[in-house]
């Protein structure tokens, strides 16, 4: 089962006129963990996502646009959509320290070469540089080790380069290890980028009616392998 992975929901609000485009971002932000409203917000401290000359909310302070033009900004997200860029503004607003990649949370079984020994372990957050394990042998910041990961249609082998571990004091064989892919190709990076955004796609589209699923990806900036999948 793979899910996105945030401790707690947030609260949005979206003033988007577009129906199809505001069922598709409610979904897929409910899918990420926040709590949507299409309301104004009440307080000035809560976060509104709207499009561009959006008629509501206009005096909102906190808020990212949408817009149709080629003007960029660090608050406005330019149509089509690039999810990392959308990803990366709510990170400044909900998470600290600002994650640049999409993160995927997971939860799968993995075998490992550790020092010329197998070690079975659990994959538990992915993204296109790199990954959360959990593993029954502590590991040292620095190592490197051969990964193959487990994804459905894609067996990807790999390089991993330990960034961090922590340890567990009620548990004598649990450690979890956060890990980067050591000199990862950009094809490889393409493809997990697009295994995990299809993964988002996939797990909305029963939520929403055919017609507001297709209306809200034709918003998006996406490859075109991946297009062929949805």
């Amino acid at each position: 089962m793979m899910t996105f992975d945030r401790n707690n929901a947030k609260n949005i609000h979206l003033c988007i006129t577009d129906e199809g485009l505001c069922l598709f971002l409610t979904a897929l932000l409910n899918e990420w963990g926040f709590s949507v409203s299409t309301t104004c917000p009440e307080s000035q401290d809560e976060l509104l996502l709207a499009e561009e000359n959006c008629p509501r909310c206009a005096e909102h302070r906190k808020r990212i646009d949408l817009i149709f033009s080629a003007y960029v900004d660090n608050d406005h997200v330019n149509m089509p959509i690039v999810l990392e860029h959308l990803w990366q503004l709510l990170e400044k607003y909900y998470h600290l320290p600002h994650r640049r990649h999409l993160r995927l949370a997971v939860d799968l079984p993995i075998s490992m070469n550790i020092r010329n020994q197998e070690a079975p372990g659990r994959l538990n957050s992915l993204s296109p540089a790199g990954a959360r394990l959990s593993l029954p042998r502590e590991l040292a910041v620095g190592e490197l080790f051969p990964i193959v990961l487990p994804l459905p249609q894609l067996n990807l082998a790999l390089t991993a380069k330990v960034i961090y571990v922590n340890t567990f004091p009620d548990s004598d064989n649990r450690y979890d290890a956060g890990i980067l892919f050591e000199k990862i190709s950009l094809v490889n990076q393409a493809l997990l980028r697009d295994t995990i955004i299809l993964t988002f796609f996939n797990n909305i589209c029963p939520q929403l009616p055919r017609w507001a699923f297709e209306v809200g990806i034709n918003h998006f900036d996406l490859s075109p392998e991946l297009r062929k999948q949805l």
